[in-house]
């Protein structure tokens, strides 16, 4: 660091402070002692690094370092109406302050809480990481200054968000979830998904379900998108009139409601994309293991300075687990 120092004119502790993007160095000298370092072939000592990262965590556990979760609905408690993402949140809570970090939510509203202004409350308070947690269903875009934090994304799908992300490998589970009923004796399995994992994951589990009942059955099983309103009166329609005889779903509470007006000996197999240990058998949504995941991988890309829009996002998936689970009705 010294020769770069020297090549530039700038104190060695300039030349540190701009090799780990610290915002106290300007721009335009950042990026000149940059430019000296790539010429001199410089390359940043990973243990070293890792161990200073080290240091500076320990030292500063006196004042709890914090990782925004960033949502943008029209009001600051909106993105809890969706209780996945409530539990993610939760379940990073422990997770967070084992590493000396605390996950604080930060709303974003271009009427009350612009972009730019909560770019400026985040650097101004030292927060370097970022979650985009769930965001409204038009996905308007959230203009943080990216080239500042470190960020990571747990929405459904990209949208205009092209982040590192961590979240659920629904082919996967799709995919596990009607192997096991047609291995249970399923020979006219339906989907049934609601609209907004249509919307963002339609594609990815259709061709999951598809390809999985034409590769054991020899015939591809019918998806169904369920609106909304009513959706226990659709259930109900759509397993009378295919004569199903297994449900893949992701609708927990309808599809019991649905079942109360079918005879007992109508029921079908079900498997459910969402399910919990005392519930309807299919996969386990396990909030820990997402939440661990993003983490501590957020937690690396701060200690590598990874920071703004990658030009090459990578997304880890995580697979669920299987689960017979304890049906709720009986027939």
């Amino acid at each position: 660091m010294r020769e770069i120092a020297k090549k530039v004119g700038v104190n060695p502790t300039t030349v540190s402070r701009a090799l780990r993007k610290d915002p106290r160095v300007k721009l335009s000298t950042r990026i000149h002692i940059e430019q000296a370092a790539e010429e001199m072939g410089y390359t940043r000592d990973a243990a070293l690094s890792a161990l200073n990262a080290y240091r500076n965590q320990k030292q500063s556990h006196r004042i709890e370092n914090v990782m925004a979760w960033v949502t943008n609905f029209s009001e600051p408690d909106g993105w809890r109406q969706f209780s996945t993402y409530t539990q993610i949140f939760e379940a990073m809570q422990p997770v967070a302050a084992k590493a000396g970090y605390r996950v604080e939510e930060f709303w974003v509203n271009e009427q009350h809480m612009p972009s730019k202004r909560l770019s400026e409350i985040l650097r101004a308070r030292g927060i370097r990481g970022v979650f985009l947690g769930v965001t409204r269903e038009h996905d308007a875009y959230i203009q943080l200054d990216w080239e500042h934090f470190s960020a990571l994304s747990l929405c459904l799908r990209y949208g205009k968000h092209k982040l590192n992300a961590v979240r659920r490998d629904y082919f996967h589970d799709v995919e596990l979830s009607t192997t096991q009923l047609i291995q249970n004796g399923a020979r006219r399995p339906i989907f049934i998904l609601k609209n907004r994992l249509d919307q963002y994951q339609g594609r990815i589990v259709r061709s999951a379900f598809e390809s999985t009942t034409r590769d054991l059955l020899g015939k591809v099983g019918p998806v169904f998108v369920c609106p909304q309103d009513q959706p226990s009166e659709q259930i109900r329609t759509w397993i009378r009139k295919s004569r199903a005889d297994a449900v893949l779903t992701n609708f927990n509470k309808e599809y019991n409601v649905a079942l109360q007006k079918i005879a007992p000996s109508e029921h079908p197999l079900c498997a459910s994309l969402h399910t919990l240990e005392d519930t309807l058998p299919g996969i386990l949504f396990e909030p820990e293991v997402i939440a661990t995941t993003a983490i501590h991988q957020l937690i690396g890309m701060m200690h590598r300075f990874e920071q703004g829009i990658p030009h090459h996002p990578l997304v880890t998936h995580i697979p669920g687990r299987w689960t017979d689970g304890k049906p709720t009705i009986q027939g």
